[in-house]
């Protein structure tokens, strides 16, 4: 749980095996809860695949990873 002066701004809430399952955050004064549920696994990673926000907003979320090609010379100091 993470406290402001003006009280709680955000907490999480674990599942039995560790997963976040729900989370709230606190901003001007309004309580978002975010619900996470079928968790996935892609390429080692595991994420939320569906998750809701307040009682009926249902995102699906599905991973991918755009291709960028940098040129090497960017990383030379």
């Amino acid at each position: 749980m993470l406290n402001g002066s003006s009280g709680r701004l955000a907490w999480i809430e674990l599942a039995d095996d560790h997963r976040p399952a729900r989370m709230g955050v606190t901003a001007n004064g309004a309580e978002k809860v975010y619900t996470y549920s079928d968790w996935t696994e892609a390429d080692g990673l595991w994420y939320a695949a569906t998750f809701t926000e307040g009682e009926s907003q249902v995102v699906r979320v599905s991973l991918w990873e755009p291709f960028v090609e940098l040129e090497d010379e960017l990383f030379e100091l």
